[in-house]
């Protein structure tokens, strides 16, 4: 399986979960040497998304130590962080393990990097994730405005971006085979009408391609308005506050004359 991975693709993220039985775990290291070691053969890249699992966390940093010696990109993150998930995946963390996790950012960003939330950090016994900010999954860096001032980074302090344009549905799918649901991301699972939820079957793929078809034909393909209080992954895909701007960035990827305007001047 590996071997057909890299051969058909580009790129992989890997995700680890530390929580996992040991032999799983064995076999996902096996498999990121693999491709790490191999990939260039096939001009294939991997990087890692570690899931640094409050209860697993010195082992997280400890494969971190690992990926770093064998020159694995990887991306440290923090799990559950969204103030709005569900409790079972809303994961505290102490002093010292968000202590952690903001200065690895803050070394690997220290010349654009700013939090405000983080020397909060040593007030409070335990917080959640978000405490500290999010870092993109693919370790991509993301150009941040506000007014006329511009920074790249691929940490973002500021998440809250309800009601904003979001251009996650022209980067992001997922199919969720044992649901029969087609969602335009996994997590944030925003919809064009403002709501959450999937965009159709995957049994009736047909109909929803013939429908995305006639939007992008007749130039009525929506925006969609961020439905969600804090945004996790799914970060890295062009968003603003104001559509002017949203379209402008949005136009490096795509022919936004398809689009359908939410603004009437």
């Amino acid at each position: 399986m590996g071997q057909a991975v890299m051969e058909n693709f580009g790129h992989a993220t890997v995700s680890y979960h530390a929580e996992s039985d040991d032999k799983l775990k064995q076999q996902v290291k096996d498999r990121i040497l693999q491709f790490h070691y191999q990939g260039g053969l096939y001009e294939f890249t991997v990087s890692v998304n570690v899931m640094f699992h409050a209860e697993y966390f010195d082992e997280c940093v400890e494969l971190c130590e690992f990926l770093k010696a064998h020159e694995v990109d990887f991306v440290p993150r923090v799990i559950g962080e969204e103030p709005d998930s569900r409790p079972t995946f809303a994961h505290k963390y102490s002093d010292e393990q968000l202590a952690w996790m903001k200065n690895y950012w803050k070394q690997k960003n220290d010349a654009t990097y700013a939090n405000s939330a983080a020397s909060d950090v040593v007030k409070n016994a335990k917080k959640l994730g978000n405490s500290i900010g999010r870092p993109c999954c693919g370790s991509r860096d993301m150009l941040l405005t506000l007014g006329n001032e511009s920074r790249k980074s691929n940490f973002v302090d500021f998440r809250q971006f309800q009601g904003w344009s979001c251009s996650v549905n022209w980067f992001f799918l997922h199919l969720e085979q044992q649901t029969d649901s087609i969602y335009h991301h996994q997590t944030c699972q925003a919809r064009f009408d403002n709501r959450r939820g999937p965009i159709g079957k995957l049994s009736e793929g047909k109909k929803l391609i013939a429908e995305l078809k006639d939007m992008l034909e007749n130039n009525r393909m929506p925006i969609i308005q961020c439905p969600k209080h804090t945004c996790g992954c799914g970060l890295c895909a062009p968003k603003s506050k104001f559509e002017d701007k949203f379209l402008e960035t949005l136009g490096n990827h795509i022919n936004t004359g398809v689009l359908q305007s939410n603004v009437e001047t």
